[in-house]
Parts: structure tokens; sequence; C-alpha cells
């Protein structure tokens, strides 16, 4: 941080930028900053629906759920 801090100093006294964001831009590299916001997002993948049943569960004391035991069908079998 402190070298992000020499340099716009260093450069606003010799009139080389107008903000302190120019200067981190410089120094971090302008270029990467802006393909990073040039890239497009990948498409989410369409979720997989399935049809299963839920055959067991584990709960804690105060009866909270944290564990399914879930089938589905595979080759006409559960």
């Amino acid at each position: 941080m402190g070298a992000i801090m020499y340099q716009a100093k260093k450069l606003e006294t010799e009139g080389g930028h107008d903000s302190l964001e120019d200067s981190i831009a410089d120094f971090a590299g302008r270029t990467q900053l802006d393909d990073e916001k040039k890239k497009p997002k990948p498409k989410p993948k369409p979720r997989q629906k399935e049809d299963c049943v839920v055959l067991g569960y584990q709960a804690n004391e105060e009866g909270v759920v944290y564990s399914l035991v879930i089938g589905a069908e595979h080759r006409g079998r559960l």
C-alpha cells in the first residue's frame, strides 16, 4: 500500500494523473483490470431434475435435520 501511495504522490506532483484510482490502475496494470470487466460470464448450467424419495434422515437433539438418505430409480429399481 505504501508503494501505491508513493507512486500516487509522485505522479500528482509531476502532474501525471488526476486521481488515486488512476495511479492504482497503473500500478496494478490497467489492462488486466479492464480485461476482467470485459470477460463474459459463463452461462449457468441447467439444473438436473431427478425424482427421488426420502428414505431416512438424521437429526440433532433439537430436531434439526442435518442429513438425508434419499433414493432414486436406476434401471427400474429403487
